[in-house]
Order: structure tokens, then C-alpha cells, then sequence
């Protein structure tokens, strides 16, 4: 017996790029409409698992904007820690970042919402490196609802799946200058994966210049002097290999790594910092 014919599968690239040669316009329901047609090219959305996904893309397809928005919003709210993540989820998590990706007419106060949300909630780690990619399409395309400032303070005060969101957000902040300084120091003295999300973040945005002389500020010797370093990539990959394995080195974080819990005072003093940036003064829950 013959075997079913499957059409070509594409990687996520491949097909978002093939999306947007399809969709007619940046309409929200044209988007989900094309990401459901074409469904077949990614391997995941042909098994059994993205089938209840694809069934409420179908009818979401048919709505409004507002009430696409309202369910993306619910399916791209962070698991609490230790929350059971179903097949489903990481299905809405492709599906979201491919949405995310082609740019449809998404309102301001959407994406400023969600991104707040993964900035402000802890959730699983491995969920947020899958997840985080998406998010920061979202902001490459609503920088005007990117709150630098949030971003800068959860970069520098956390050391879970948040610094990860904020890292990958960081890649649009308008002003490098806002977030730089965070960037540097979690490459240098956070442990990975963040110190790899930030090392990344700085080959992309920064200049050697300014890394070379936060190196010396910051008093990290390496076994080359830094000037000797032909290019960025070559010199926060030293930088990686230098400080693997060592502590903070004096630098304070607000919450522990590896999962340690925040003191009353430290949880207090981090929350009133992001309440004031975000303009909401009531006490924490």
C-alpha cells in the first residue's frame, strides 16, 4: 500500500514566511485562518494533540478581533510553577508565536498586557524558553507598549523564567542605554540559562567597547586581555568560559538562583519596585 502523501515540512522560519505571502491582509481572523489551512507543513500540528487546538482556531477564525485576543490572552498566560503543562499548551505556544510572528492588528493594550504578564509571573523555566521567542515577536511589533523601565528592573532583580521574558524583550527596547548596563552584568555574573540569554542580548545590541570597559569596571580578568579580542562574539564567549562555574561576585540579586525564595523585605521591596513602574500603588496579593 501506498503511503499518504504529506505535503513538505517547513521549520518555523520557513513557514511563517510562507504565511505572509498568503495572508491578504494584517487582520487578525485572515492570520489564524492561514496558520489553520497550512497547518500540515509543521510536523507537530499534524498529530493527534493539536487537533482541539485547531478545532477552536476554526471557529475563532470567524470572530472578532476582541475575542481572538481574549483567548490568546488566556492561552498565553504563564503555568504557575509546577503547574502540569498539557501537549495542548505547548501546541497554543507554537501556534501564538507564529501569530505573534506575522503581525496581524493586535490592539496596544493587548500586547501590553501580555508582555507585563510574562515579565511580572514566574512560570516553569523550560516553559519560558519556549515560550519567551514569541513574546518578544510581540514586542518587536508593539515597542511603544514595552515598558523599558520594567524591563530593566526584572533583568536586574530576577533570576528565573521572568529574566528570561525580559532578556528576549530587551531585543526591542528603543534605547539600549535603558537596558545595557542589566545586560552586562547577567552576562557576566548570572548563571545560566540567563547569563546565555544575556551573552546573546549583547552580541546582538551592544559593542565591544562599551563591554570592554564594563570588564574593567567590574574587575573580571581574563586570561587574554580584552583588546586582543578580534570581534564582540569572541569576546563574550571568553567572557562565558571565564566565569562559568563562579558566584555572583558581589553582585546582588533580589531573588535567589536556583530557586531560592525571596526574604519578606527583598519580596516586598521587588514588588513595590515593579508596582511603581507599572503606575499601580495597591499592596501586592
Amino acid at each position: 500500500m501506498l503511503a499518504l502523501w504529506q505535503p513538505k515540512t517547513l521549520d518555523f522560519y520557513d513557514f511563517v514566511s510562507l504565511l505572509e505571502k498568503k495572508i491578504p491582509s494584517r487582520r487578525l481572523d485572515h492570520a489564524l485562518r492561514a496558520v489553520h489551512k497550512y497547518r500540515n507543513r509543521i510536523r507537530m500540528f499534524r498529530s493527534d494533540r493539536a487537533d482541539s487546538v485547531f478545532s477552536r482556531l476554526q471557529e475563532l477564525s470567524g470572530a472578532d478581533g476582541g475575542l481572538i485576543e481574549t483567548e490568546l490572552a488566556i492561552q498565553n498566560r504563564p503555568p504557575q510553577v509546577g503547574e502540569r503543562i498539557s501537549p495542548e499548551r505547548e501546541v497554543w505556544a507554537l501556534v501564538s508565536s507564529i501569530v505573534f510572528k506575522l503581525n496581524p492588528a493586535f490592539s496596544d493594550l493587548f500586547a501590553k498586557k501580555l508582555i507585563e504578564r510574562c515579565l511580572t509571573q514566574q512560570t516553569d523555566l523550560a516553559f519560558s524558553l519556549l515560550h519567551s521567542e514569541g513574546i518578544a515577536s510581540l514586542a518587536q511589533n508593539h515597542t511603544g507598549s514595552v515598558n523599558s523601565s520594567l524591563v530593566e528592573i526584572v533583568i536586574s532583580s530576577t533570576d528565573d523564567s521572568r529574566s528570561i521574558y525580559a532578556l528576549k524583550v530587551a531585543r526591542w527596547v528603543p534605547k539600549w542605554a535603558e537596558v545595557g548596563n542589566a545586560a552586562l552584568e547577567a552576562m557576566v555574573f548570572a548563571k545560566p540559562p540567563k547569563q546565555t540569554e544575556a551573552r546573546w542580548l549583547v552580541n546582538e545590541r551592544g559593542n565591544i567597547e562599551e563591554t570592554i570597559a564594563f570588564l574593567e569596571e567590574s574587575g573580571v580578568t581574563l586570561p587574554t586581555a580584552p583588546e586582543g579580542f578580534p570581534d564582540l562574539r569572541t569576546l563574550t564567549r571568553a567572557v562565558a568560559d571565564c566565569m562559568r562555574g563562579k558566584t555572583s561576585a558581589g553582585i546582588e540579586y533580589a531573588i535567589k538562583t536556583n530557586g531560592g525564595k525571596l526574604t519578606p523585605e527583598e519580596f516586598e521591596q521587588l514588588s513595590a519596585r515593579i508596582r511603581k513602574t507599572l503606575g499601580d500603588d495597591k499592596p501586592a496579593q
